[in-house]
């Protein structure tokens, strides 16, 4: 879990960064979830901005999904 800092533009304060997932093309991703965490959410950095791509109750099913190829 990444420690409370700097918010992440485009990412709600309620929710939590698990994780950050850097992809093949160099394009950042976070993984998220409420403190419940009974449903993840994925983002990807656009013009420094975080654009949810989905959500599941799975982070595997997300990073299978939409980051590798």
């Amino acid at each position: 879990m990444i420690k409370q800092g700097k918010p992440i533009k485009g990412i709600s304060r309620s929710e939590i960064v698990w994780t950050q997932v850097i992809g093949y093309d160099n394009t950042t991703y976070y993984v998220t979830s409420k403190p419940v965490r009974d449903v993840y959410y994925l983002y990807k950095m656009v013009d420094g901005k975080a654009e949810r791509l989905g959500q599941s109750k799975s982070p595997i099913s997300l990073e299978k999904k939409f980051i590798t190829k």
